[in-house]
């Protein structure tokens, strides 16, 4: 959990421009409250784009998994997503699946590690139940590391951002990314950004062309 709030409050201070912090003062943990509260408000407004975004196979489906969020910024909750994190903590479900691992991309392959008894064990997720890899507000550029192979060998992938018009980091954050876009270069896809309010949101995603079968004569 340690680990876990260090990068929100790494990414409260990018969002803020604030460039140090006391934790342990009332005043930052109120401000900081305040900022993840709006940030899960606008995660249900993101929900909601990344789902309009009317990609195939859809978004949000029980064959999704979101990768490598926590409690407090998962948008799976109550969506039949399961989840691959090691930020499980605190976190209860009875509609999905939640597995306690890292997630990797190795040659293109998606891996899960989990850590077990100081050991790390590697396993090779199994595609064939998964439609569709989802990941938003990466705390940094290695979390969505290599994704584009997922995307350009044939997975399905959804990445994007969220936040405050008023972010200092919109930029760098839209910058990373198209940085992902731009080696998506196997396969069709859509990209989309919008402002509602105070709040913008923005994703690429692998749009699969639908087969359709037809009846010859």
């Amino acid at each position: 959990m340690e680990k876990y709030l260090k990068n929100l409050v790494e990414q409260f201070k990018q969002a803020t421009g604030t460039k140090n912090v006391d934790t342990n003062s009332q005043a930052f943990i109120s401000e900081f409250s305040e900022w993840v509260k709006s940030r899960k408000l606008i995660g249900q407004d993101y929900t909601s784009f990344i789902e309009y975004m009317d990609v195939h196979p859809s978004v949000i489906s029980e064959e999704s998994v979101e990768i490598g969020k926590g409690k407090h910024d998962t948008i799976a909750l109550d969506t039949g997503i399961h989840m691959i994190t090691p930020y499980s903590e605190g976190i209860q479900r009875t509609d999905a699946e939640i597995i306690t691992a890292d997630f990797a991309v190795y040659k293109g392959t998606p891996v899960m590690i989990k850590h077990n008894k100081g050991e790390n064990q590697y396993e090779i997720i199994d595609t064939q139940y998964v439609r569709r890899f989802l990941t938003h507000n990466p705390y940094e550029q290695s979390c969505i590391r290599d994704w584009e192979q997922l995307h350009n060998k044939g997975e399905n992938i959804t990445v994007g951002i969220f936040g405050s018009i008023y972010d200092k980091d919109i930029e760098s954050k839209i910058e990373q990314i198209k940085s992902l876009r731009d080696r998506m270069t196997n396969g069709d896809f859509k990209e989309d950004y919008i402002t509602s309010g105070d709040s913008y949101c923005y994703a690429v995603s692998s749009a699969r062309k639908v087969l359709v079968k037809t009846l010859t004569r």
